[in-house]
């Protein structure tokens, strides 16, 4: 009885920890993962569009 206590204990412990730290750290990676998409097509597309534009209003 006393074992399963204890196994009870450290899964609850264990969840705990995951909702203390894995969480945060999953939500992180994904935002992160979000904003590299995002600045990589912004910087690939947008700033190209961009540069042009400007090229072509100083040229002309």
């Amino acid at each position: 009885m006393s074992m399963n206590r204890n196994t009870r204990q450290d899964s609850a412990v264990f969840s705990l920890n995951m909702n203390k730290y894995l969480f945060p750290l999953m939500t992180l990676l994904v935002l992160g993962q979000l904003v590299y998409l995002f600045t990589a097509f912004d910087v690939t597309g947008a700033a190209a569009d961009l540069l042009e534009r400007l090229t072509l209003t100083l040229a002309g």
